[in-house]
């Protein structure tokens, strides 16, 4: 058990207890009468215990189901459609397909050479910023739960879930936004401050022995 929180970095235990109280407040706003009760039964300990579980349930879901399958993906997609009028392109895809990379292969490949190219420092800024996104995808995830919950669960009508909804609509476009300029930044650095050489050689210590395109 020791071992297994010694792995646990404060980030994550920080987002699971986000996701989980997040979830529990939207609970107590809308169905007070029930949920209420059951923290006094629990108290404060075991109420924080389940919260941390909850939490760590959703941001699971949200990161290695949700965010692999369709959310990055998505990004990636209206990014690459966002810049297809213009010359510049610092987009994942168009980035990648300059070294051959298939684009299922994408996502891997660039979270590779972000890791290996960029310096600490740099590396801890980008880390820090893609915290935040995280966070923003986290509460449009649990704000949608909240509001099919309400929708599905509750009988009595609550017009107040509607706001929820468009909370939890504008929070993800916003992390779409802010992820996409973060893509950007990525990107410019690999593309233009990054020894294209040594680009290669580290694509091809991991199997892609293709060189790049001549126009970029």
């Amino acid at each position: 058990m020791n071992d297994v929180l010694k792995r646990l970095s404060i980030d994550k235990v920080v987002r699971y207890f986000y996701a989980g109280f997040l979830f529990l407040i939207g609970l107590i706003i809308f169905n007070k009468s029930e949920v209420l009760p059951i923290i006094k039964e629990l108290g404060a300990v075991n109420t924080a215990i389940c919260c941390f579980t909850v939490g760590a349930f959703f941001y699971t879901i949200y990161r290695y189901v949700i965010g692999e399958i369709l959310l990055y993906w998505l990004v990636y997609v209206i990014h690459w459609l966002i810049e297809l009028p213009f010359k510049e392109k610092l987009n994942v895809f168009s980035f990648m397909k300059q070294y051959k990379i298939p684009v299922l292969k994408s996502r891997i490949f660039y979270n590779y050479l972000r890791r290996s190219f960029f310096s600490d420092e740099d590396r801890e800024k980008l880390d820090y910023a893609h915290s935040e996104i995280h966070m923003m995808y986290l509460t449009s995830l649990i704000l949608f739960i909240i509001y099919f919950y309400v929708k599905c669960y509750l009988t009595i009508a609550n017009n107040s879930s509607f706001y929820v909804f468009v909370s939890a609509c504008v929070i993800l476009s916003s992390g779409i936004i802010i992820d996409i300029q973060q893509h950007r930044i990525e990107i410019r650095k690999l593309k233009y401050e990054s020894d294209k050489e040594k680009i290669i050689d580290c694509l091809r210590k991991i199997g892609i022995n293709y060189a790049p395109q001549q126009k970029i």
